[in-house]
């Protein structure tokens, strides 16, 4: 009976994702949501010293994973003797953190699998940009308990004496998601968590750009990419200057990069393409300082105490930076409102002022990279 029951309830989550995609519109209006969710959670317990079954749920990309690595690291010490699954709707995230020895103890889960969990979780914690899927996710697995975000910025909890009323729009992403994990009774560091067993640190005097021309709005332009390069070489302080390049972009844009590495014309300049992400963090460990835009090549720097220069344009800085923070950062757009916000899921709102005929923030034509290597 068990059996039949399990199997209607994946029949009837795959009805749920199909309905999302075909009724996007309806289904995904934030008050018809909040109901539904009311409705699933309206009966919860009040909050516990332990948990045998946690689920987190990372509705986010790679980038955004490591900023809710300090959460996640808060849950292992709190939570030292639960079994804790982590369902991610994005890859790339689910493919990085299965080399950061922080899941260790984790049931690592893509969710379209998510039909793979039988035992029964009594909690859910739903981490900063989580896609809509989540409330199907949430419909299948049942959980005793749910808190965190979900379509706002504020933190939904079922757990009758826990109350956070703030809305954390426009607050440091890490911190966010430190949050969920300090009304749970936990303490967060705020740092990125990431390592790897098996990564030998062999710095060398290299400075590694980590520049991809694909992350349209962030990323710097061909002639701005040309410039930076040319001016490491000249300044005469690394031995090789390595440029970090996603095979998948390297073959889109092999023009690109053929050509930059004919303009430069310099033995010190290698163009060094990687496949998976232990291939790019080899890379990194092997650089003296990473030089790169708002990207998850930052936020693993930072998590392995690596030098860096970050170039931010349509984000802020303040909004993505860890305590464990050990490099530099350069603001280009200073106001009040930026063109990312939230999760990075806003429009640039420079672009439509913007002549050229790219998606390059506004704000990235800004820099002055005589500036900042004067």
């Amino acid at each position: 009976m068990e059996m039949v029951l399990h199997h209607f309830k994946k029949i009837i989550y795959k009805i749920n994702v199909a309905a999302i995609k075909v009724f996007n519109k309806i289904l995904l209006n934030k008050d018809i949501f909040k109901l539904r969710l009311y409705l699933y959670f309206r009966s919860s317990n009040l909050l516990q010293d332990s948990y045998k079954n946690i689920l987190i749920i990372c509705g986010h990309g790679a980038g955004d994973y490591l900023l809710a690595s300090s959460a996640i690291m808060a849950l292992n010490n709190k939570f030292r003797d639960s079994s804790v699954t982590v369902i991610f709707t994005r890859k790339e995230a689910l493919e990085l953190a299965k080399v950061n020895d922080l899941h260790k103890r984790h049931n690592l889960i893509f969710s379209r699998d998510v039909n793979l969990i039988t035992e029964k979780q009594d909690i859910a914690i739903i981490l900063s940009g989580s896609s809509p899927e989540v409330i199907n996710i949430l419909s299948f697995l049942q959980p005793k308990a749910m808190i965190g975000f979900i379509f706002s910025f504020k933190i939904f909890s079922s757990i009758k004496n826990i109350s956070d009323t703030k809305d954390y729009l426009f607050e440091n992403h890490i911190q966010r998601n430190d949050q969920i994990i300090h009304l749970l009774g936990g303490s967060p560091t705020g740092n990125i968590e990431f390592a790897n067993s098996s990564l030998q640190s062999n710095k060398k005097n290299i400075i590694g750009n980590f520049l991809p021309i694909t992350k349209t709005l962030k990323a710097l332009n061909t002639e701005q990419i040309f410039e930076v390069v040319d001016r490491q070489i000249k300044s005469g302080q690394y031995l090789y200057v390595y440029h970090l390049v996603f095979k998948d972009e390297y073959l889109t844009n092999k023009d690109f990069y053929e050509h930059l590495k004919n303009q430069i014309a310099d033995d010190s300049f290698k163009i060094k393409v990687f496949s998976n992400w232990i291939e790019l963090i080899d890379l990194i460990v092997s650089c003296k300082k990473i030089y790169c835009i708002d990207s998850v090549a930052y936020h693993i720097a930072n998590g392995l105490n690596i030098d860096n220069l970050c170039i931010f344009g349509p984000t802020n800085a303040k909004n993505y930076m860890p305590t464990n923070s050990v490099g530099q950062t350069i603001n280009l757009n200073e106001s009040e409102i930026h063109c990312y916000y939230g999760t990075g899921h806003k429009k640039c709102i420079c672009t439509k002022n913007n002549q050229r005929n790219d998606l390059q923030c506004g704000y990235m034509l800004k820099l002055n990279i005589e500036d900042h290597y004067s």
